[in-house]
């Protein structure tokens, strides 16, 4: 009687669907990819066109995109036969602990890496977009941090250790307060009307870089109160290109509150924003200090010096138009 290893049948049709389903899948994700990343393209090109913006944008996003393709491809090339072989040849376990130990390196080394390019932006915008402008450069280096793959967290301008450390800074008795006044506020609903001033030259944002803060400039607001902060959510709410205090004393306010105590609702003023926020600028402390060259002697101005300031006294620093 002959002896012999025992033969094992493969069905070959059987392999071979399910590597054209896996195939056909892999094509179909891809061909999906594709096209979101081409509806992607003729989004950003209509709404920015060839601007400055748009050029910031594309110096921004051209390192970022290079180190996430780089890791993620060196992870796909490197990592998928070694894990298929180990999964083989030392089971699924072995093969698991592989690929968690491949994610936890993988994780530090971008965190290590973009890290590393935050600190150095301005040095990298100075080779890669050495003929931009301060102002282009300004906001290709906001957009570089805000795409870099590490979340930075909401800036909490109530806790103490938000605030730089150098220059001028709150008491820490002063903003318990105030957070305690606003947690005693009540909850907005249809009972409540805010009427929003917008289409000026006001912060709009804030990140801490540095040692300082980083304020965000747009229209988005009143010069005062930006747009996000008065919208109250579940109130009616109005807007209407205004300067913060204008607002009292400008007649259309006055007719739509007269409005809104006599039967709750107006059509003079729209209940969605109309204004664009424009081209945005960044600001820095340092640049808001350097601009604040002399004091104010009140007593040696003259009447329509004082008068001139006073006019003015509402209006953007220049720092805050787009340069």
């Amino acid at each position: 009687m002959g002896t012999g290893s025992p033969s094992v049948s493969i069905p070959v049709g059987g392999v071979n669907r399910r590597i054209l389903s896996a195939a056909a899948t892999v094509m179909a994700a891809s061909v999906i990819v594709k096209l979101a990343g081409i509806f992607k393209e003729i989004t950003v090109a209509d709404i920015y066109g060839r601007s400055e913006a748009m050029d910031a944008y594309l110096a921004a996003i051209l390192i970022p995109g290079l180190l996430i393709n780089l890791i993620s491809e060196s992870m796909n090339q490197a990592l998928m036969p070694t894990l298929i072989r180990v999964r083989e040849t030392e089971g699924p376990t072995h093969a698991q602990e592989l690929l968690s130990n491949a994610m936890l390196w993988t994780c530090g080394l971008l965190i290590l890496v973009s890290t590393t390019m935050a600190l150095c932006a301005r040095g990298i915008f100075s080779l890669t977009a050495s003929h931009f402008g301060p102002e282009k450069t300004n906001l290709a280096i906001h957009l570089f941090y805000q795409l870099l793959p590490v979340e930075t967290g909401r800036l909490d301008l109530l806790d103490p250790s938000a605030w730089p450390r150098r220059g001028a800074g709150p008491r820490r008795s002063q903003l318990a307060a105030v957070r305690d006044f606003s947690a005693q506020l009540a909850r907005a609903d249809d009972r409540f009307a805010s009427i929003i001033g917008t289409g000026q030259r006001t912060v709009t944002g804030i990140e801490r870089r540095g040692g300082q803060f980083h304020y965000q400039v747009s229209a988005a607001g009143d010069g005062t109160v930006a747009v996000l902060r008065a919208t109250l959510p579940g109130a009616s709410n109005h807007y209407l290109r205004c300067e913060h205090s204008e607002l009292p004393r400008s007649e259309l306010v006055a007719a739509a509150v007269i409005d809104l105590l006599r039967t709750g609702r107006t059509r003079r003023l729209p209940q969605r924003v109309i204004i664009r926020k424009g081209r945005p600028t960044y600001v820095s402390d340092a640049e808001l200090r350097g601009s604040l060259d002399r004091k104010i002697d009140w007593q040696s101005l003259r009447t329509a010096e004082r008068r001139r300031y006073l006019q003015r006294l509402n209006s953007p620093p220049p720092l805050y138009w787009p340069r």
